[in-house]
């Protein structure tokens, strides 16, 4: 025991405190400094160390090659989808986000399909989406129904629902870049196949996916970008987008309110003249 203690203070380069005999260090008599003789096993330390990394950094490659794999299979059930219908099939079929595993439904969408005034986009599904199968279907989708409501929007009549990803984080988590990338090929289709006049983007995430951009929420809210793509037919379309405030972060930040409804009147003035 005494001698794994020595290995480690040396190891750590921890001076000796202690020896057969009484030393007084205040003279400075370097001759009766105590001396030990004990196997160094640093170079064994310094060799586990090394293999342990070299075991990390292969399971990391294992793991990236993993989701590369997932992404091109995504990007295959993606591109031979040719409607919001054969889109949904797909991915229900896909097993390439673990997700999926423990979420009870898939949240597909929900609204008007085909050229809606507006696509909403979030981040994820909610816990009483993935009860339902219907996204923003809980307390957060009343408040969205509202505020839509209020600019003359509505998913019966001229607005579309979704998410990136299309399964419910356990515990309604943040979710993970994995995650993300193996859903994107997936949203991009649906947009495609959507073909909204206008969408709204819901928080920093799904703003910063979808227009791959590293602004926060609080930089882009209530501005207009553009969510440029190439169609089935090599087309390019351009979509306008607003980026507003989650109805979540709005449930818990009552004081946002102001600006919220701002943003709003500001998707109205987009609205109108697109029209």
């Amino acid at each position: 025991m005494i001698k794994n203690l020595l290995k480690f203070y040396i190891k750590e380069g921890i001076g000796f405190s202690f020896s057969e005999k009484p030393i007084s260090y205040l003279k400075g008599d370097k001759e009766d400094s105590p001396s030990y003789e004990i196997d160094d096993n640093s170079n064994e330390i310094k060799a586990q160390s090394k293999q342990k990394n070299s075991n990390l950094k292969s399971l990391q490659q294992r793991q990236n090659f993993a989701t590369n794999r997932n992404i091109q299979e995504a990007e295959k059930l993606a591109i031979k989808s040719a409607s919001v219908e054969e889109l949904s099939n797909s991915i229900k079929s896909f097993d390439g986000c673990d997700l999926k595993v423990l979420a009870s439904k898939p949240v597909v969408g929900d609204g008007i399909m085909s050229n809606p005034t507006v696509m909403v986009i979030g981040e994820a599904p909610s816990r009483d989406d993935d009860r339902t199968g219907i996204p923003f279907s809980g307390a957060e989708g009343t408040l969205l129904d509202k505020m839509l409501k209020s600019i003359g929007l509505s998913r019966k009549e001229n607005a579309y629902l979704s998410n990136i990803i299309n399964w419910w984080p356990p515990g309604n988590r943040p979710t993970t870049q994995e995650e993300i990338d193996v859903s994107i090929p997936f949203i991009k289709k649906h947009i495609e196949l959507v073909n909204p006049k206008m969408i709204i983007l819901l928080g920093g995430k799904t703003t910063q996916q979808i227009l791959n951009t590293r602004d926060t929420i609080n930089k882009t809210h209530g501005k207009e970008f553009d969510y440029k793509f190439k169609d089935a037919d090599g087309n390019e379309k351009n979509i306008k987008c607003v980026p507003i405030f989650t109805p979540n972060f709005i449930m818990n930040n009552a004081k946002m309110k102001p600006v919220v409804w701002k943003d709003l009147l500001f998707i109205k003035d987009v609205i109108d003249e697109l029209k």
